[in-house]
């Protein structure tokens, strides 16, 4: 028994099935995103990655259970929310400190929804 399609997931079928060319990838905000989208293509008729690639961003723990598995960005949010919660208590502690521009380290996750490039040989 199939679940219902819900008004966005809908919305992107419909896009992607109206659409004369698709690009070589679309690199999606997020897993979800990019599992929506897959789905999308794939009841388009498209095979991922063979025809398309997709890219997640978040490396949420369902992109391992996707079909095709995604290829994402993991961007550690465990340790950003942790992060998050110590500066916040310790601001409300001492709110004159400065603010703070912070950068986190991102990772690339391999999937099986990336086409792989071959190399160019000489």
């Amino acid at each position: 028994m199939s679940r219902p399609i819900r008004w966005k997931q809908y919305k992107t079928f419909e896009v992607l099935g109206n659409m004369e060319s698709l690009p070589e990838a679309f690199i999606c905000a997020n897993d979800k995103i990019a599992m929506t989208v897959i789905k999308a293509l794939q009841q388009n008729g498209k095979w991922i990655p063979q025809d398309i690639s997709v890219v997640g961003f978040d490396n949420c723990d369902l992109a391992m259970l996707s079909t095709p598995t995604i290829a994402t960005v993991d961007n550690f949010l465990d340790e950003q929310a942790r992060s998050a919660v110590c500066r916040l208590l310790r601001r409300l502690k001492e709110p004159q400190l400065p603010h703070e521009r912070i950068l986190y380290l991102t990772e690339f996750v391999d999937g099986e929804s990336l086409r792989k490039r071959q190399p160019h040989l000489p």
